[in-house]
């Protein structure tokens, strides 16, 4: 039981140091971005800057009233003091940011009753609605929708912002946890107590600078956030309001005369601002003769009348550059006069189909130039800024020094400015000028997509009847156009089918029966191919009005490239018609040329193909045939002799040679009787008595000859064998130079039959 009691009483006196711990001990530290977004009641930022401001007015008295033994009480208030400055800043910007904040909440309220009230306010406006309002409503969403976007990336940058705020603030409370400080949230607890008169305010801990900051980076994005919830929700009044007052708006000739009234009065003040100009020059032009005669003057200020004379040309230089410029906007006027009056053409439905792609393609073209003298200008622009920044030192340095001639730098600077804003107005007067054109743009496609198919082919019609009609080409005596070059390429296509199907005619059927031969058929289907579609071109030129007189360069061009760049063409072409002509060598006969044997098929105007006798085609050039000799077996006529060569041995009878030579000649039946075999007894050779067959066959190609002579050799070899002839074979007689006799030994039989051998040898004699 003591024990209990004991552990009774131990408890009880832990659990009450525990309490008294827990009241004495401070509370941890709160984070002003948890503070901030609890529900605590806001701060009232003017009071703090106020606070704050008195607090860098004792920091400032203090660093004042510095002596040697306070040193370091003059430098804590240094330190004091830049960190209050630092807090005055950010205090300044909250304030501006609860400033906006107010100012969008008012917005949002009225984008709510605007959005309500819509049906109310567009039933004050007479119906239909005109058109320049739904322009204008046109305007302001493109203009809206840029804005969203702009802000959005604006609370992406407010986000990032906040994050890096975020980070140096954990970072701060770190380094204060390391260094045994605790961060104070708010400065004004931070300050010492005494006179604050006389003695400096304890300095607020830089943790107070970086979670101020963090406040003020989440005010900014919550601003950021609502801007661009104000500037959609706007979008959608707009689209709402733009899709009640599309349906009843009309395009009426008032709305169209307003407009090109507007920019009459603009052409108006452009032409009054070009008179005052060109009275400027004048009076540059004036004062310049004016310098110019006081630079002849004796005693003149050379350096001031030099500097006035500079500026005087300049000025002219700049002037004529303005005129120019006001001249292409006043030229620039007669094309938006015209697109409203498209655009009007185009809504009130007086525009046709053809129109409207004629007038979209000037579009196109338009915007393509409009873009590049917008970025010309912008070029024109920064060298101009590059140019005036040494005048405006020029003019400062001469005007400190109080220079006669720092007038003179003074009116180049102006002039200079002039110009740039006068290039500033024309790239404006171009972006006016862009927008315009892609609305006709925009007109023109939400017209086009209600197109039907029926529309489509007649457009498709339209222009395929204007390509046709487009003029290529024009001589003296009329132009040449797609059409006709259509026109002339189907007759040559047709003139080529009809020229060739009507040789082959001839040459196939009406030239046989004349009795013509195959090799002068041949030759005339190619003469007449190629007239009938010399004469069938011309004519085909002739009848789609196609003045020949057009190939008159091209006809002095090909000469010129016939005669360098294509002389083996030429040369071909021309030993073709030779060969055609002359006939030295014709489809069907048996050639032999370089080599190569084989039967004409075909003389072309370049090559000429020739079949070998195992049916491989070779192409030869034209030229070949009349620059190299050329064996033609069957030119002017077809019988041929050939001749088999044999050897017999010596000692055979040479008669019954002969007769069995010719025998075998007269039984074969492709051989000739008239002219008749012969046999010619040609020679002794060195191991043969030789005899030459000679005999006629009609030749037709290489294949039947050999055959021929094959089948003799068959039969003469059959004839010798029965006869008993030996058909010779190389011999050789050796004779030995034996002056001294040879010592011959035999072997004893002991010794062969040990060897297994039985031999004999001959040894050189001693």
């Amino acid at each position: 039981m003591p024990r209990l009691r004991f552990m009774r009483y131990a408890l009880a006196a832990v659990l009450l140091t525990s309490l008294s711990l827990s009241f004495l001990l401070p509370a941890p530290p709160v984070h002003a971005a948890d503070a901030a977004t609890t529900d605590q009641p806001p701060v009232d930022v003017a009071a703090k800057r106020q606070e704050i401001r008195e607090r860098i007015d004792v920091a400032r008295r203090v660093q004042e009233q510095a002596t040697p033994e306070s040193a370091d009480a003059a430098k804590l208030a240094a330190a004091e003091l830049e960190t209050l400055k630092q807090l005055d800043a950010i205090y300044a910007q909250q304030q501006a940011a609860t400033e906006r904040a107010a100012a969008l909440a008012a917005t949002s309220e009225e984008v709510r009753q605007q959005k309500a009230q819509l049906s109310d306010t567009l039933e004050s406006e007479p119906k239909p609605y005109s058109f320049l309002l739904l322009e204008q409503l046109r305007d302001e969403l493109t203009t809206l929708r840029g804005r969203v976007e702009a802000q959005e990336v604006a609370v992406g940058d407010a986000r990032t912002r906040l994050q890096m705020a975020k980070q140096q603030s954990e970072e701060k409370r770190r380094e204060a946890r390391r260094n045994g400080t605790a961060p104070v949230a708010d400065p004004a607890a931070a300050a010492g107590t005494g006179d604050a008169t006389t003695a400096a305010p304890a300095a607020p801990r830089p943790a107070s600078v970086v979670d101020e900051m963090v406040k003020l980076r989440e005010v900014e994005l919550r601003n950021e956030e609502r801007a661009v919830d104000i500037a959609r929700r706007q979008v959608e009044v707009l689209v709402e309001k733009i899709a009640i007052v599309e349906p009843d708006t009309a395009f009426s000739r008032v709305d169209l005369n307003r407009q090109l009234e507007t920019l009459d009065k603009l052409q108006g003040e452009l032409e009054n601002r070009q008179k005052l100009l060109e009275l400027k020059l004048d009076n540059h032009i004036e004062q310049l003769s004016i310098v110019d005669d006081a630079l002849n003057a004796p005693g003149a200020n050379e350096e001031l009348l030099l500097a006035e004379r500079a500026t005087r040309q300049e000025g002219q230089r700049s002037i004529n550059a303005r005129i120019l410029l006001i001249h292409s906007q006043l030229e620039r006027l007669k094309e938006r006069r015209q697109i409203w009056e498209r655009r009007f053409a185009i809504t009130n439905g007086r525009a046709h189909r053809q129109e409207l792609w004629k007038w979209r393609e000037e579009s196109d073209q338009a915007i393509a130039q409009i873009q590049a003298d917008i970025r010309a200008q912008r070029l024109t622009i920064d060298e101009l800024r590059v140019q005036l920044a040494p005048l405006q030192q020029r003019a400062k340095e001469a005007d400190e020094q109080d220079l006669e001639i720092a007038q003179p730098y003074k009116q180049d600077v102006q002039l200079r400015t002039e110009l740039i804003d006068s290039h500033r107005n024309n790239v404006a007067s171009l972006e006016e000028y862009l927008k315009l054109e892609q609305k006709l743009v925009a007109d023109v496609d939400a017209k086009t997509t209600s197109i039907s198919i029926g529309d489509w082919v007649d457009y498709a019609c339209d222009r395929a009847a204007a390509t046709w009609k487009h003029e290529l080409y024009s001589t003296d005596e009329s132009g040449v156009t797609v059409g006709q070059i259509c026109q002339g390429l189907v007759l040559l296509l047709l003139g080529l089918s009809f020229s060739r199907r009507a040789s082959r005619a001839i040459g196939n059927r009406l030239l046989p029966r004349l009795g013509v031969n195959e090799g002068a058929a041949s030759a005339l289907e190619s003469l007449i191919f190629y007239a009938l579609l010399l004469t069938l071109s011309l004519s085909a030129l002739r009848i789609v009005q196609v003045p020949l007189t057009m190939f008159t360069f091209m006809g002095g061009a090909l000469a010129i490239g016939l005669g360098f760049g294509s002389q083996k063409i030429l040369n071909n072409f021309v030993s073709g018609l030779i060969l055609l002509i002359e006939r030295p060598v014709r489809c069907g006969d048996l050639i032999e040329i370089d080599g190569l044997s084989g039967i004409v098929q075909h003389i072309g105007t370049r090559s000429t193909r020739i079949s070998t006798a195992t049916n491989v085609e070779i192409i030869v050039p034209n030229s070949t045939f009349l620059e190299t000799n050329v064996v033609n077996w069957t030119l002017s006529d077809t019988t041929i002799r050939a001749c088999v060569s044999v050897g017999v041995a010596y000692g055979s009878p040479a008669r019954e040679v002969a007769r069995w030579l010719k025998r075998a000649a007269d039984e074969h039946g492709l051989v000739l009787a008239k002219p008749a075999p012969f046999v010619w007894f040609t020679g002794f050779g060195d191991n043969a008595l030789e005899f030459d067959l000679h005999f006629f066959i009609t030749m037709r190609n290489l294949s039947e000859r050999r055959r021929i002579e094959s089948d003799l050799r068959f039969m003469i070899d059959q004839y010798f064998n029965d006869a008993g002839i030996v058909i010779a074979y190389p011999q050789r007689d050796i004779h030995l130079d034996a002056k001294q006799a040879f010592d011959v030994r035999l072997l004893p039989a002991t010794e062969a039959d040990a060897s297994g051998t039985t031999s004999a040898s001959a040894t050189r004699a001693a």
